[in-house]
């Protein structure tokens, strides 16, 4: 299974991680269950992966540490 960091950086949050999670499912629906989405608002993120320090989206993105996002 493969995991998909997406970083959810566009307000209100809550619209995008409905969003994000209908698009999870339908596309496991598609492939047999194949990926795992980890869901995570910019500030979950940067708590989890960079000690609470701010980071940028797109520099995560081209480095490859985040596969999915939508910024303004």
């Amino acid at each position: 299974m493969k995991t998909i960091k997406w970083l959810l950086f566009h307000e209100p949050a809550e619209l995008f991680i409905r969003t994000a999670e209908h698009f999870e499912k339908e596309l496991n629906r598609r492939t047999g269950n194949a990926f795992n989405f980890e869901i995570l608002e910019l500030s979950d993120y940067e708590r989890k992966y960079h000690g609470g320090k701010q980071c940028d989206p797109l520099t995560e993105l081209k480095a490859g540490r985040v596969q999915m996002s939508q910024i303004y």
